[in-house]
């Protein structure tokens, strides 16, 4: 079988790298992925958590890797230890059984030396872009040949008309890992009128991220309703800890609001905010029946999309945006909820409807799942077609 590479240089936004796996190898590709072992460190093994198959191989400065056999019929890890030379010796020898592709998951604000390198020794890069709305970034991309830039939503291709001479980005969505997921034999909540609902809030506790004042705005106007049907539980699926930890933890004390928060990765002692094992993350989100976006980072114009969100509505919940900007209006508000959380005859009804409500659009992240992949893996097939 043919393979590709997919580099996960920098340690974040790893969210990109099983949705290309999975797309490559419905397709008979097996991919090689470069990721940051920083990753790793922080949350656990993305890869055996949702059982992706493959062979994994530690990178560090002493590895001989003249020795490395070569690729065996599966999927393959490199986790970097190192960088620098090392993973640019290691991409260079592994490229005498890849295509003269490398998928880019975190593109920064200009090529990096390794970026350039790959460029260097005749491979196409396909750079995914995060964040749209950077004007510079745009200009940056314009210039650079062997590149393609991929983006997450229509919003974001948009972003990029004014070059759209020279940038023609391609769209690849980021949630579908269904295949994937369902490997671990785990099912998610079935919601009925009898029971709580459980209400996931995705991320870290960080003010300059997410609205923590509107998230308990609304779970007070929410309890306070005559019309609610089943008492709420919310989750957060994130660290809390340090100065922005407490604080969220005196909001809600202030509120009286503690016995209806479940905060599972909490270490107020700690100076850096801890993060949650991919493990206790899945568990979240499968014992979830809804999920809560009041990210600050999506806005109107739709440059920018959400990697938490993304993730929740991979494990089929749907989401409810509070005042917010849905992420996909190109799929015409299939699986979300939009409610404004200071009008009050909207939360009542709300309130009342929300078991059925959340059944109903369950049911719609299945399609959604499903029209997401066909797309993906359309995209997948036409690059591979480039590059025969």
């Amino acid at each position: 079988m043919k393979r590709v590479g997919i580099a996960q240089i920098l340690a974040g936004h790893d969210e990109c790298t099983v949705p290309l796996i999975l797309a490559l190898n419905r397709l008979g590709i097996y991919a090689d992925v470069y990721i940051n072992n920083e990753l790793r460190e922080k949350r656990g093994d993305l890869f055996q958590s949702l059982h992706v198959e493959h062979h994994q191989i530690y990178i560090e400065q002493s590895t001989k890797l003249k020795t490395l056999n070569p690729p065996p019929p599966c999927n393959r890890v490199f986790w970097l230890g190192v960088m620098g030379n090392k993973v640019k010796k290691l991409i260079y020898l592994n490229k005498e059984y890849s295509l003269p592709i490398m998928f880019w998951t975190t593109f920064a604000k200009k090529p990096s030396p390794m970026f350039e390198y790959c460029q260097e020794i005749g491979m196409h890069l396909y750079a995914f872009v995060h964040d749209a709305r950077n004007g510079k970034l745009s200009r940056v991309l314009a210039g650079l040949s062997s590149v393609t830039s991929v983006v997450f939503s229509d919003g974001m291709v948009d972003a990029f008309s004014l070059h759209a001479e020279k940038i023609k980005p391609l769209k690849f969505y980021l949630p579908p890992l269904s295949d994937l997921s369902k490997r671990q034999g785990l099912q998610g909540r079935e919601v009925n009128d009898s029971n709580d609902l459980r209400i996931v809030v995705p991320g870290r506790v960080a003010y300059a991220r997410r609205d923590y004042g509107l998230l308990i705005d609304f779970a007070k106007s929410l309890l306070s309703q005559e019309t609610l049907s089943v008492e709420p539980t919310f989750v957060i699926a994130g660290g809390i800890s340090g100065d922005e930890g407490k604080r969220f933890m005196d909001d809600l004390a202030s509120q009286n609001l503690l016995k209806y928060f479940e905060c599972p990765c909490i270490s107020l002692t700690s100076d850096g905010a801890p993060f949650m094992s991919y493990e206790q993350l899945f568990s979240c989100l499968l014992g979830s029946d809804l999920a809560v976006s009041n990210s600050l980072a999506v806005k109107g114009d739709y440059t920018k999309v959400s990697g938490a969100i993304n993730l929740c509505i991979n494990f089929q919940l749907p989401v409810l945006y509070l005042n917010d900007y849905p992420l996909y209006p190109e799929f015409k508000d299939m699986a979300l909820i939009i409610i404004d959380s200071c009008d009050q005859s909207q939360v009542s009804a709300f309130a009342k409807e929300m078991p059925q409500l959340v059944v109903q659009k369950r049911k719609e992240t299945h399609l959604l799942k499903d029209s997401m992949e066909q797309w993906n893996q359309q995209i997948i097939q036409e690059i591979l077609s480039r590059h025969k």
